[in-house]
Formats: structure tokens, C-alpha cells, sequence
């Protein structure tokens, strides 16, 4: 009766360190063929509607007033069922919230020590450097390391979450290092056909 009792307690051992062990051995890409559509419309969000300023899995800010579950049907012109959809990938998905800031849109990523995400997203709609603005937001996120014309990766867009019974500190750099690795044929303009 021991036997199979020791048996899974080494099973469930082995796997924590392997888990514990993932982000020293591999940084997963930001971008990939499920989460490109993903950003795609969400950039397009921004792009055609500049009220909006931030949306996460949860809300949206727009001109200073958050829209939260119900209240979100009562933005207008908004496809607000569009916004439901880009809501409800966001909270399945790798971004937790999507911010505009100027000519810049900034998806951030949530990582712990189990995850190999360790780097969020930034666009430049004017395919302006974000390490050249003077902006103290998008200043805040620099470094930044340019991965496709006007796409730009930042390890301070990736946000750390506690997790119980997991160490706090999380490797800045991995093994194999995938995080600039783009789809097949991106771009944004087909970003959503991957």
C-alpha cells in the first residue's frame, strides 16, 4: 500500500521542480498563430476608436469612465459584442489588458515562476521607436527590443503574479530563447489569417 502512495508523491515532486525548472530552460514567443488575431483586433480597436484607452478581460476605460459588465452594452458607438468577444479571448488568453497610450499600443502579459512568458507587447502605429519617446509611460516599459517593423518587445510589460507555494523570483533569461520567434507570414494586416 506505501509503494503507490511513494510513488505518487515523487510523481508530484518531480513534476513541481519540472514546472519550477520551465522558465530557466524556455521563454515562450509573445506572438503566436492562436493570439495574433487576438492583437490584430485589438489594435484595430484602438486605431479606429481613440476613446478608448484601455481594455483587460474585465472592463474598459474610456475618457476616464470604466464600463464593467453590464455597463459595457451601454458604450456607444462601440460593436459591443466585438468588445465581448476581444474581452472574453483576453481573459482565456496570454494578454490581460491592452492599453493605447499616444501612437503606441502596449499589451501586457501576466507571468509567475511556472509561466514562459516573460515579455509583453508594444505597437508603434507611427512606426516610431519606443525607446526614443519621451513619454513617461511608455518610458516606464524600456527597454525595448524590436522583433518586426513597429513591434517591440519589453520584459517590464510582463507583469508578476503571486502564486502560493511558488519562489518570487523569475529568470530574466532562459536556455531557449523563442520570445522574438514571429508566426508564419506576420504582419498586421494578416496577423488574423496564421
Amino acid at each position: 500500500m506505501k509503494k503507490p502512495i511513494n510513488k505518487l508523491i515523487l510523481s508530484v515532486v518531480a513534476l513541481y521542480l519540472l514546472l519550477l525548472s520551465m522558465p530557466y530552460i524556455y521563454t515562450a514567443p509573445v506572438i503566436t498563430s492562436s493570439n495574433s488575431s487576438l492583437i490584430q483586433e485589438l489594435t484595430a480597436l484602438f486605431q479606429n476608436k481613440p476613446a478608448i484607452y484601455e481594455v483587460t478581460g474585465w472592463d474598459v476605460i474610456m475618457e476616464d469612465k470604466i464600463y464593467v459588465g453590464e455597463k459595457i452594452k451601454k458604450i456607444k458607438n462601440v460593436d459591443t459584442k466585438l468588445l465581448h468577444k476581444l474581452m472574453k479571448k483576453m481573459r482565456r488568453g496570454r494578454f490581460y489588458k491592452a492599453r493605447r497610450r499616444n501612437d503606441f499600443v502596449l499589451f501586457f502579459t501576466a507571468t509567475h515562476h511556472f509561466s514562459t512568458v516573460k515579455y509583453g507587447l508594444c505597437y508603434s502605429v507611427e512606426n516610431i521607436n519606443p525607446n526614443s519617446s519621451e513619454d513617461k509611460i511608455i518610458s516606464r516599459y524600456k527597454p525595448y527590443s524590436e522583433i518586426s517593423p513597429g513591434w517591440y518587445i519589453s520584459q517590464k510589460l510582463a507583469v508578476k503574479q503571486r502564486v502560493l507555494f511558488v519562489p518570487d523570483n523569475i529568470p530574466s533569461s532562459s536556455l531557449i530563447d523563442d520570445s522574438e520567434k514571429l508566426p508564419k507570414n506576420w504582419s498586421i494586416e494578416n496577423a488574423g489569417n496564421n
